[in-house]
């Protein structure tokens, strides 16, 4: 990764600090696949393809901003905004947050809520509250996290072993993404009101919004993938349980129409 090209639009930028919301950090998670080795010149270098990728007998940390276990700071009641990106090259990710030494507790009983305010270029109207979210390579979200008492908290990558190379077990691993050292501190600045009462100018007209009656068919799209090593190309990929095909064309719709795409991981 040789760095990020950064937009801004400004008007997302300017309701944050008019809601009180300075604290904006980049969150970029990579997975570069690195093992350790001794030589002169270097101590780092690209593993073997598959190599380790396929068993959890080896891990592969991956990093944030460029660095394994990034630390990051935020006083009790001011709101942390992160601007995430997805930057891995094979790996689906989860984003979970934990009070530090909580992290191997299941998600929905442990994890804290935060909420998102845009996704891969779109603002929301109102925020959206989660406590998981899974990602892959390229999804961008725009989150606010906010914590009301001092401690160390935890970005958690877990619970989904398996997700990749063919459910064969191996990558993406359970490991800590970063740290948020969350301190007192009666001067910082916190958000004028309740983020969940926070409104923002969405990424759409609200008269391109669509509606229900608006929408003349609903249609399934459903993409899995097959591993059939006597098959070539390896793996296969299908599109509702044709082989893909980039020159093919099975969706169509007249100019103006509103049609629903629902669309599945049939994996």
């Amino acid at each position: 990764m040789f760095g990020l090209l950064y937009v801004d639009s400004g008007t997302l930028e300017s309701e944050l600090e008019g809601y009180g919301i300075a604290n904006t950090k980049e969150f970029v998670i990579w997975d570069p696949a690195f093992k350790a080795v001794n030589k002169d010149t270097h101590n780092l270098e690209v593993d073997e393809f598959l190599e380790g990728q396929t068993t959890l007998s080896k891990i592969h940390p991956f990093l944030v901003n460029g660095k394994k276990n990034r630390s990051f700071e935020t006083a009790t009641g001011q709101v942390l905004h992160l601007r995430v990106l997805c930057g891995t090259i094979e790996n689906e990710n989860t984003f979970i947050v934990y009070e530090e030494g909580r992290e191997e507790e299941f998600w929905d009983d442990a994890g804290l809520d935060f909420w998102i305010i845009g996704a891969d270029g779109v603002t929301f109207r109102k925020p959206v509250r989660k406590h998981i979210i899974v990602l892959a390579g390229g999804q961008r979200n725009e989150i606010l996290l906010q914590f009301d008492k001092p401690g160390n908290y935890v970005i958690s990558q877990q619970g989904i072993e398996g997700m990749q190379f063919f459910g064969m077990r191996g990558h993406p691993h359970n490991q800590t993404l970063a740290t948020i050292h969350v301190y007192d501190d009666e001067s910082a600045q916190k958000p004028t009101i309740p983020i969940d009462d926070m409104v923002f100018t969405p990424g759409y007209d609200e008269s391109e919004s669509i509606e229900s009656h608006q929408i003349v068919e609903s249609e399934n799209i459903v993409f899995s993938m097959g591993a059939d090593r006597n098959k070539a190309p390896f793996p296969q990929y299908y599109v509702n349980g044709k082989p893909f095909d980039p020159d093919s064309l099975d969706f169509f719709a007249r100019p103006g129409e509103a049609r629903e795409y629902v669309l599945i991981n049939g994996n």
